[in-house]
């Protein structure tokens, strides 16, 4: 008998309502909860932008800021090294485009000048180097693009090379090919020399596709 009565008592008890306080007390846990996880999302999605920024400064070195006046004409100055070095590829559109002539013409003198100088690329190179891209008193700005500026120089080795080993031809359409190739290197160096001091002259990074890359682990 008195294990009926205590079944049914615990029956009864269970079924009974959960009390309004007991009530109340779960409706503000719940919205505690919600609360949390609202803020918790609502920081989350505040710190993301700023863990992507901590990123791109670790990946790719960006400053805030401005670059100052000098900082930029030195790193315009550096992309003089291959675009004198990428001479030797124009003469064929010296030649040949009035264009090309009358754009070079003011500055032969200086390339003259240049190439006259024994292993004057050689000490450019060098200086250029251990000056300023090794330089830990030099901004990053001007270092990066000093580096840029170097392996874009460093890219000219391959044809050189191909020249040394394969002598030009001398008749037929392989003539055609080399005075195209000659003229398309001189090109690809020349769009990249402006592309790299127009961006320091407005301040920017100018990031030059696979070569910035390389320069980013090269100063680190």
């Amino acid at each position: 008998m008195n294990s009926l009565f205590r079944c049914a008592f615990s029956r009864h008890h269970a079924a009974r309502p959960m009390p309004f306080h007991s009530q109340a007390h779960e409706a503000r846990t719940c919205k505690t909860n919600s609360l949390v996880n609202k803020q918790g999302t609502h920081v989350n999605r505040v710190q993301a932008p700023r863990k992507h920024a901590v990123l791109v400064y670790a990946r790719y070195g960006v400053q805030r800021g401005n670059p100052e006046i000098s900082d930029r004409i030195l790193g315009a100055v550096t992309y003089i090294l291959p675009f004198l070095n990428a001479f030797v590829y124009a003469r064929f559109l010296y030649l040949t485009v009035p264009v090309v002539r009358a754009a070079l013409k003011p500055i032969m003198p200086a390339i003259t000048t240049y190439n006259s100088v024994p292993l004057g690329s050689l000490i450019a190179f060098f200086a250029l180097y251990l000056g300023v891209v090794n330089n830990k008193n030099m901004s990053r700005f001007v270092r990066f693009n000093a580096m840029q500026a170097l392996l874009l120089d460093i890219m000219l080795i391959l044809p050189r090379l191909m020249e040394s080993v394969i002598s030009p031809p001398s008749s037929g359409w392989g003539v055609d090919v080399y005075v195209h190739s000659q003229s398309c290197i001189w090109v690809f160096i020349a769009i990249w020399v402006i592309y790299g001091i127009s961006n320091c002259i407005l301040g920017q990074y100018g990031r030059i596709p696979f070569i910035a890359d390389a320069a980013d682990q090269q100063i680190r």
